[in-house]
């Protein structure tokens, strides 16, 4: 095991953990995914939507549905009376509520792929951030170079970065405050959107200079 990817780790961990504006945005950010999971979880497995497509309900609202129901001829059926159910009411068991059903419905790719898109607005300051850390701003000096004596007066060194090194200090930002396996599952699904608008904003920033 390469101890300067465990290095990597603890260096982008302790850079977002001495950013309190950072850590507030990824928790945020990660209640932010985690809310609208549960909102998209509870219309899927519940009776109250009226439809079942992922696509449909990621961007429904109550007030949605409702219109749509009152399309329909509810208000003359509330005036003849409730009439019997035509099926028998869903078992507890079969709810699709519970860690074991949230986790079925992030397993399916049209729910990942709505999840991705509805955390995009609060995905980028923090790709901002990441991206100036790949670039080694937030990385103190000593933890870059073992001694100053490398890098006598009135001389030039090269080098290069290993990005397996950028990989882990990346995940030591973006794993900050993560204290569930919900939480790891939110990270898996969404990490790779993270990584990729990290480079994109070193991109950026890089332009801009």
């Amino acid at each position: 095991f390469d101890l300067s990817l465990s290095a990597a780790f603890e260096i982008g961990r302790a850079a977002a953990l001495s950013d309190k504006a950072y850590g507030q945005r990824l928790l945020e950010f990660r209640r932010a995914g985690h809310d609208f999971t549960d909102a998209l979880h509870d219309r899927l497995v519940g009776d109250h939507f009226a439809s079942n497509d992922v696509g449909a309900l990621a961007g429904a609202t109550v007030k949605d549905e409702l219109r749509a129901l009152l399309k329909t001829d509810v208000l003359r059926d509330l005036g003849e009376g409730a009439a019997e159910p035509a099926s028998a009411p869903r078992p507890a068991d079969e709810s699709g509520n519970g860690i074991d059903g949230l986790q079925a419905t992030l397993s399916q790719p049209e729910v990942q792929e709505a999840l991705c898109d509805a955390i995009s607005p609060e995905l980028e300051p923090i790709a901002a951030w990441l991206g100036r850390l790949l670039l080694l701003y937030q990385v103190p000096f000593h933890f870059l170079v073992a001694d100053e004596a490398l890098l006598p007066p009135e001389s030039i060194r090269f080098f290069y970065v290993d990005p397996n090194w950028l990989e882990a200090a990346l995940d030591g930002a973006i794993g900050l405050g993560g204290e569930s396996s919900r939480d790891t599952l939110f990270h898996e699904i969404v990490g790779d959107k993270v990584r990729d608008a990290a480079y994109e904003a070193l991109e950026t920033y890089r332009q801009s200079l």
